[in-house]
């Protein structure tokens, strides 16, 4: 009986220790930039090794070339012509869009 108790608290204690030292990390982490940087170094590398996926036929990007340019006046284009092209884009039954 008192070996299962002990082995409880110890494996509550193990979780607790485990749980106090991912909040002090989280706390400490905007101190410490290396953990900043490895956060976001660990995300890059997850996208590297998963390699990249090809976009569905649902996924349409809607791209801003040169003649656009010249047609329609230098950067930044008006917001009215951005509006019409998301206008245009909603019309034919997008889920979402991302500007």
């Amino acid at each position: 009986m008192f070996t299962t108790w002990l082995g409880r608290v110890a494996q509550w204690g193990l979780a607790g220790a485990i749980v106090l030292a991912a909040v002090v990390i989280h706390l400490a982490g905007d101190r410490f930039v290396f953990l900043r940087n490895l956060e976001a170094e660990s995300l890059d590398l997850k996208f590297r090794l998963r390699g990249s996926l090809a976009p569905g036929p649902e996924t349409v990007m809607v791209l801003i070339d040169d003649r656009t340019f010249l047609k329609l006046g230098r950067f930044p284009i008006e917001r009215r012509y951005i509006a019409q092209g998301i206008d245009m884009v909603a019309r034919e039954s997008s889920a979402s869009i991302s500007y």
